[in-house]
């Protein structure tokens, strides 16, 4: 077992065993008996001892494909999310860049300047634009899509 783990391990310059292996959001999985372990977890129980349930194996090296015992300590996921906090590491994609957004800043210039003319309305412009009309009002009074982020060109 211990052979077969180690195979799909590297060295890392800064102490980190990389996982090689297979993955899945990010995070190593390893086949053993019957089922797929996360590699860090299937690490900490192989090199430290049983990890209890409830709880998660978590990187001081904020590297997820790390499987150094020595890089991981135990937490649970609300620990697991403060330390992410802390370390500054929360993403926060807002607009046009979120993977679900239907609307560009361009489309939401536009149902600002369509709807201060006065000629139109929340459901109209909801129908224009694919969206629920909540998110129109929320576009026009602008509590969403507040602040465009800046793009820097190389």
């Amino acid at each position: 077992m211990l052979q077969r783990f180690e195979k799909y391990v590297e060295l890392d310059y800064d102490g980190c065993w990389l996982w090689l292996g297979g993955n899945r959001h990010g995070s190593g999985r390893f086949w053993f008996e019957g089922r797929y372990w996360k590699a860090s977890r299937f690490s900490y129980e192989l090199f430290v001892g049983p990890i209890t349930n409830g709880l998660q194996a978590l990187h001081y090296c904020d590297n997820q494909m790390c499987v150094n015992p020595e890089h991981l300590f135990l937490g649970t996921h609300d620990d697991n999310m403060r330390d992410m906090v802390s370390k500054g590491r929360e993403a926060h994609i807002l607009g046009e860049d979120h993977g679900r957004s239907r609307l560009t800043w361009k489309d939401v210039e536009e149902i600002r300047a369509l709807y201060s003319s006065g000629n139109t309305s929340y459901r109209k412009l909801s129908v224009m634009f694919d969206v629920v009309k909540s998110r129109i009002g929320s576009i026009v009074r602008k509590t969403t899509w507040t602040k465009r982020p800046l793009r820097t060109s190389i």
